[in-house]
């Protein structure tokens, strides 16, 4: 099982930053070759479409982060909720 980091990696929080969505084409291909062949010059991901993924990948695991404290939180109320009815017999 994978620890939890004990860094939190914010990234480009700023609302000055430099960071843009990434076209509609990058998402089905993703960074290619400037001649589009396998044998070319890997294509460099621009500054802004960079920033904006660690951004936004920071921002999903806050969000899941979030969502597991959560879950965990209803466990414990419905594990009273079982210990009470238990209690009843």
């Amino acid at each position: 099982m994978a620890t939890k980091p004990l860094e939190i990696t914010n990234w480009a929080e700023s609302t000055s930053a430099l960071k843009t969505v990434t076209d509609s084409q990058r998402w089905g291909y993703g960074w290619t070759t400037r001649d589009r062949l396998t044998t070319g010059v890997g294509e460099p991901p621009n500054l802004n479409h960079h920033n904006y993924w660690q951004n936004a990948v920071h921002d999903w695991l806050q969000y899941e982060e979030g969502e597991v404290e959560s879950q965990i939180t209803e466990i414990g109320v419905l594990n009273s909720d079982i210990l009470e009815l238990v209690a009843l017999f």
